[in-house]
């Protein structure tokens, strides 16, 4: 995860995100993973382990609504990787975004 943001924090003026974008997109990029921890059963998926997220979020922008961009960014990293693993990794963002509609109460972004 760190590395990854090392890699894009440069690219990201240059292609011409402001600077509050630039932290944005580099949130989300280092907690792209945050969800093995519950497909692996070390972390329980709760409004604990959302409002954790959440929180961390709200130091660059709106939380609930970053944390809602994670679950797409997770999405798309699980579709790209070895189909085996995705319906476990896709359940666990089901869930995620479940708990995130019922928190907010509308639907996801």
């Amino acid at each position: 995860n760190k590395r990854s943001c090392e890699i894009i924090k440069p690219l990201l003026p240059e292609l011409g995100f402001t600077n509050q974008e630039c932290k944005q997109i580099l949130a989300l990029v280092y907690q792209h993973d945050a969800f093995i921890q519950v497909g692996n059963g070390q972390v329980k998926l709760d409004d604990k382990f959302i409002n954790k997220y959440v929180e961390y979020f709200n130091n660059c922008g709106d939380g609930e609504k970053l944390m809602n961009y994670l679950v797409m960014v997770a999405r798309s990293d699980n579709l790209a990787q070895n189909p085996e693993m995705t319906p476990g990794a896709l359940e666990v963002l089901d869930k995620t975004q479940s708990l995130l509609n019922k928190r907010n109460n509308k639907k996801s972004y």
